[in-house]
């Protein structure tokens, strides 16, 4: 399935939840006999989904704000979703932890590929939006948000630049997005305006969610 593949394979550091094991169990046995526990959490999320859709706070959902073996549940059930590609449920379980935990940014970014991946490209903006509404810097947002219109992000930034010439955060931006686009001659100048504008304490990878190296990124000559 391709957006587990990339979602097992990301290298956004400390930003995706960290699956648990799985108890090593006899294969035939699993596939042949679902524990009771996993068809009760599928008829749970097969039962509420509608309801949850209508009334944000329903009580399925103020159980599992509170109950965290239930998320830790959910999760496992989630992987199981992705690994075998049932995309719709893989979206009904996410959407349920984006309403439990909606301060969790990590489910809205696989609620935004789910949605991708299923077609959905107006949803998955919308949701990428509510993201930037909530973290402006997010990076993997503002990249998937913007990447149809790449020039058109670049000047919104740029013009922040006029507006406030001390603030290093457009050039943050810019820099990343020229990054990803390899433009890395102009990566290397945002980001400079970036060092000199920025307090010290300020740590910009906080905000890359990429394996893009500090060379590329930073320029070879940096120095620590």
């Amino acid at each position: 399935m391709k957006i587990f593949a990339q979602w097992k394979q990301s290298s956004i550091a400390g930003k995706f939840p960290v699956w648990p094991a799985k108890a090593e169990t006899p294969a035939a046995l699993t596939e042949q006999n679902p524990t009771l526990e996993e068809e009760q959490e599928e008829e749970d999320i097969e039962k509420h989904q509608n309801q949850n859709q209508s009334d944000p706070s329903t009580p399925l959902q103020a159980f599992l704000e509170s109950n965290a073996e239930a998320i830790e549940s959910l999760n496992s059930l989630l992987q199981q979703k992705l690994e075998n590609g049932q995309d719709e449920e893989a979206l009904k379980i996410v959407q349920l932890l984006v309403a439990a935990q909606p301060e969790v940014t990590e489910w809205k970014f696989l609620m935004a590929r789910l949605l991708n991946e299923m077609g959905r490209a107006q949803d998955a903006r919308n949701v990428f939006e509510e993201i930037l509404v909530a973290n402006p810097l997010s990076f993997e947002a503002l990249y998937s948000f913007c990447k149809k219109n790449v020039e058109e992000a670049l000047k919104s930034y740029q013009e922040l630049s006029k507006e406030d010439p001390k603030d290093f955060r457009p050039y943050v931006c810019r820099g990343m997005i020229y990054s990803l686009l390899d433009r890395n001659e102009e990566a290397k100048q945002q980001f400079a305006k970036y060092r000199e504008l920025s307090p010290k304490k300020f740590e910009v990878e906080g905000y890359l969610r990429t394996s893009l190296s500090r060379m590329k990124l930073f320029g070879s000559n940096e120095k620590n």
